[in-house]
């Protein structure tokens, strides 16, 4: 990986792929956190795809510029190691999420963490993207959300997914999006989020 990714704005999910292009969403990824963690790592591989689903702005970072600050900058070091700890939460429950819940208090789950990484109520996203992130197919993803639309949790319309009772979600949703949520809110409060401890704009390319 040659460079970082600090989102201020949007979400990016760390897929787990097979071979023949299966895959399941393994973390997500806003301001609270940073692409490009295995920059730290001696092999420097990612042992995932990554994936942006909403448009993301933020800042690039060199991997070698990140590393120097990595190693110079305290910081640095303890909001990316709360960063680390915060995707170990994450691929924790999603390995027990995708295990043992439903596909729509998965679905649940995955709009409210969504929800909490970006500024509108309405997000462009269609079954057939769905079913591709939870590893699930079409039609079941297309069950569930039509469950959800009848309790009037959300509004399905032209590709689109708008939350209308986010209460709803959450009273549908599995522990799963409770623990997830309360690490992240317990470690990254807005004024530690990762992003306002980035490397100077000086060392941005």
């Amino acid at each position: 990986m040659r460079h970082a990714i600090f989102p201020d704005v949007g979400v990016v999910s760390l897929l787990g792929v097979t071979r023949d292009g299966a895959a399941a969403e393994l973390a997500l990824i806003g301001d609270e956190g940073f692409v490009g963690a295995p920059i730290l790592l001696p092999p420097n591989t990612a042992p995932f795809q990554i994936l942006v689903q909403l448009s993301v702005d933020g800042h690039r970072v060199r991997a070698d510029v990140l590393r120097a600050e990595f190693r110079r900058d305290t910081s640095v070091q303890d909001a990316v190691l709360l960063h680390l700890h915060t995707l170990l939460v994450q691929v924790t429950q999603s390995n027990v999420c995708n295990r043992y819940h439903t596909v729509r208090q998965r679905l649940c789950r995955w709009l409210l963490m969504t929800h909490d990484r970006v500024r509108s109520n309405t997000l462009p996203l269609t079954q057939e993207f769905l079913g591709y992130i939870l590893g699930a197919t079409r039609k079941r993803v297309s069950h569930a959300a039509t469950q959800l639309q009848d309790v009037g949790a959300i509004r399905q319309r032209h590709g689109q997914i708008t939350i209308v009772d986010r209460r709803g979600l959450e009273q549908r949703a599995c522990e799963c999006y409770a623990v997830v949520r309360g690490d992240r809110d317990d470690l990254h409060p807005p004024h530690t989020r990762i992003a306002s401890v980035a490397p100077a704009r000086s060392a941005v390319r």
